[in-house]
């Protein structure tokens, strides 16, 4: 096995939040990957984690609490409801405490490397905070938007959730340029970036006739990998968690973002998947920088059960589909 490559965080612990009454994820590795059947709160385990990320949205447009969480009101962020205790997230040196406020708003702190933050929310789930944040943490959640909204940024990598200043990171990263342009001959388009709109679009050309395709309108497919190989080319150092990436995806496409995510190995990476394929892939090229944690629900609560060195070495050695295996992973 190749010696594993230096990571961001060791442990992560999320106490209290929606389906996680406590669960810990430790001896995490580079590339952790959670998996499970439907409906056991993998994803929760992500959004956790994304709450990082709400200082990003001081200087953003969307001030929704829900743009990060999947939550109609605020007694779904607690543990069955119960908002008497405060929901508290560590990863390794970033800890962050949610509550509730006097005003029935939310009350988030956050600590990382020994700055402490706090934000305010409305009882409607908006961010009041309006004052910079004085460090942002190097914790991002990406999620593949519905609906892609451009906004203009200043970041020089893909602002978490939903990548709303992709095409400026595309247009300052000279390589993904090339490489998606080489994508685009194969389908007969040429890729083109409109600096004036900051935009990218596909053009067809039919003898002295031009069809431009814009950028939502490209396959769902084509999209997804733009966003996924923005988000990992941007950023360096940094801890990203990606839900699903291989969801409406042509397989040679996750092919080539699972690919990045083995070679790129400045940066440390928590992935929820239901794909043989990317599981597969990961065991045979990610060796000793793989951490892979089973999800289930267990009195109704969530749990997260890390597989050993030799489990995931059976896996390999059996080519064994590790999703029609879960029950025995479990024990059950």
């Amino acid at each position: 096995m190749e010696k594993s490559a230096p990571i961001n965080i060791n442990s992560v612990s999320i106490e209290n939040f929606k389906s996680v009454k406590s669960v810990t994820l430790s001896d995490c590795r580079r590339i952790n990957v959670l998996i499970g059947r439907p409906n056991v709160g993998k994803s929760n385990l992500l959004e956790a984690l994304a709450l990082f990320d709400v200082p990003y949205m001081v200087n953003s447009s969307n001030k929704s609490l829900k743009s990060l969480v999947r939550i109609e009101n605020i007694a779904d962020l607690f543990h069955n409801g119960v908002s008497g205790a405060a929901i508290r997230i560590t990863a390794d040196e970033n800890t962050l405490m949610l509550s509730r406020s006097a005003n029935n708003g939310l009350t988030i702190d956050i600590a990382s490397h020994g700055d402490v933050s706090k934000y305010t929310f409305t009882p409607s789930l908006n961010l009041s905070t309006k004052k910079d944040p004085i460090a942002l943490p190097e914790i991002l959640t990406y999620f593949f938007p519905k609906h892609f909204m451009a906004e203009s940024s200043n970041a020089n990598f893909l602002l978490p959730p939903s990548g709303n200043n992709l095409m400026e990171t595309v247009a300052n990263l000279p390589d993904l340029k090339t490489g998606l342009a080489e994508l685009f001959h194969g389908y007969g388009l040429k890729m083109m970036f409109d600096s004036g709109s900051q935009q990218i679009k596909a053009m067809r050309e039919n003898g002295l006739d031009m069809f431009l395709i814009p950028y939502n309108s490209l396959a769902d497919s084509l999209q997804r990998l733009i966003f996924y190989k923005s988000a990992i080319e941007s950023n360096h150092n940094k801890v990203l968690c990606f839900e699903e990436p291989e969801a409406h995806t042509f397989p040679p496409y996750i092919s080539n973002v699972i690919n990045d995510i083995i070679a790129c190995k400045d940066n440390q990476y928590f992935i929820t998947t239901h794909s043989p394929y990317v599981m597969s892939s990961l065991l045979e090229s990610a060796g000793d920088d793989l951490a892979v944690f089973v999800v289930d629900m267990e009195n109704n609560a969530t749990v997260a059960h890390r597989l050993s060195e030799q489990q995931l070495q059976d896996a390999y050695d059996n080519g064994m589909d590790m999703f029609y295996n879960i029950e025995a992973y479990l024990g059950k």
